[in-house]
């Protein structure tokens, strides 16, 4: 007695020919909505930093970092002090810089009153107000949907060849 067993498959150059173009896609679908995505983001960090004298907003910027990897934040020296606050009894801001005297200034705050508001800001801190971070919650889910929107165009156009 002999027992014959096989698999005969219908269709499968179809079907290898239909990944190998799904593949080549995925690639560039990934980093197009990426990108995208960063620079949404980037424009909502944008409308969500404080704007005292613009310098904050100016130095946004999205960076490729790797193929699939894209930075985004704020390249001000005073960035991260909006973001994360300034505990107190930390050191007070320095008194040397122009960009302290330019804030004080947009302030409305004379020069008679740097040393006094510099030994505030070191002594009570300053609370933090997350701009960048309310910005990444804000457009999370919209980020997402991107993303998948480019691999819903993707698997349709590679379904239509």
């Amino acid at each position: 007695m002999v027992i014959r067993v096989g698999i005969r498959t219908l269709g499968l150059e179809e079907s290898v020919q239909y990944y190998r173009r799904l593949k080549r896609g995925m690639n560039r679908a990934l980093e197009r909505g990426l990108k995208r995505s960063s620079n949404m983001l980037a424009q909502e960090m944008k409308r969500q930093a404080p704007a005292a004298t613009g310098q904050l907003r100016e130095s946004i910027e999205v960076r490729k970092a790797s193929k699939f990897s894209f930075t985004i934040g704020a390249r001000a020296p005073h960035a991260k002090f909006v973001e994360q606050g300034r505990s107190a009894g930390a050191t007070a801001p320095p008194l040397r810089g122009t960009r302290f005297r330019r804030w004080l200034s947009s302030k409305g705050i004379g020069p008679r009153w740097q040393f006094a508001v510099a030994r505030s800001i070191g002594r009570k801190g300053i609370p933090p107000r997350p701009f960048q971070q309310r910005a990444f919650e804000l457009l999370q889910g919209k980020m997402f949907r991107e993303l998948i929107k480019d691999f819903q165009k993707l698997v349709s156009r590679t379904r239509g060849r």
